[in-house]
């Protein structure tokens, strides 16, 4: 074999060792890790004000339940960037089948000390109202996504119909 008949096959060997090379190099930690870390911390802090609240005999209550996953992380964020202290119970249950909401089965339910309940509620109905808001203009995946149902299942999940309920 001469050298111009080996010479695609050398690339093609020279390349994988420098995607090898650069996949098991150790990263440094960036500003997004740090970021990241910080708000693990500031929910961290969040909860244990919670349970050492709870524990001093400061009364709880349920304030919502919710059947996705993206509406778990997004209300998750809101309650901490608005400083209230939430235990969301069932986290993991919701991806079962998130657009058939069953309650006690794949739901989770959110519970926060009883004097932040008022604000946790504003904060719901706000989030609910933004999403009203964004369901009036139906997404063309949504779409796709109900006619695959339609065709495969012989009908397709209410996409409101997993909405987070204020309890």
């Amino acid at each position: 074999m001469s050298i111009p008949t080996l010479l695609p096959f050398i690339v093609l060997v020279v390349l994988v060792a420098a995607v090898v090379w650069i996949l098991a190099k150790p990263r440094r930690p960036s500003d997004v890790d740090a970021d990241i870390e910080a708000v693990d911390r500031e929910r961290e802090a969040l909860l244990g004000r919670f349970y050492d609240q709870a524990s001093r005999g400061e009364p709880i209550r349920e304030v919502a339940r919710i059947y996705s996953q993206t509406d778990v992380a997004a209300i998750e964020a809101l309650m901490a960037s608005e400083g209230v202290a939430i235990l969301p119970r069932n986290t993991g249950m919701n991806v079962l089948r998130t657009g058939a909401p069953v309650r006690g089965l794949n739901d989770c339910v959110f519970v926060v000390l009883q004097k932040d309940y008022e604000r946790a509620v504003r904060i719901l109905q706000d989030y609910l109202e933004e999403l009203r808001m964004n369901e009036e203009a139906v997404h063309p995946a949504t779409a796709v996504r109900n006619i695959a149902e339609t065709l495969v299942a012989g009908a397709f999940v209410n996409p409101t119909a997993g909405r987070p309920e204020i309890l």
